[in-house]
């Protein structure tokens, strides 16, 4: 979120803009921890996964290295993924909160 607040400041941007531009860097960060959580505990011995989460579903983290998400992990990384969308709903407005065109296109 401090780099999209940045950006927005470099270009002067009103920051009344900062709550969808936070929104949608948290979703994004989320959507990319999610898609790599498997390769991410395999290459890197990286958890973004809360454990509370996989804690909630029975889930182990070592389950994160298997092939293939059991049907639980599956169920844990949808669960995350739909409280992910509200982040996004929470951004909709934003490219239309930006003034400068190229940016507010960038950003939609």
């Amino acid at each position: 979120m401090p780099v999209g607040r940045f950006v927005l400041d470099v270009h002067g941007e009103s920051r009344a803009t900062w709550a969808a531009n936070d929104a949608l860097c948290a979703a994004l960060q989320i959507i990319n921890h999610l898609q790599d959580c498997g390769k991410d505990y395999r290459d890197l011995d990286r958890v973004y996964i809360p454990l509370d989460a996989l804690g909630c579903g029975g889930v182990a983290v070592e389950a994160l290295g298997n092939a293939k998400a059991s049907p639980a992990l599956r169920h844990c990384v949808q669960m995350l993924a739909e409280r992910t969308s509200a982040l996004l709903h929470d951004a909709e407005p934003f490219s239309s909160q930006i003034n400068d065109l190229r940016l507010g296109l960038e950003v939609a």
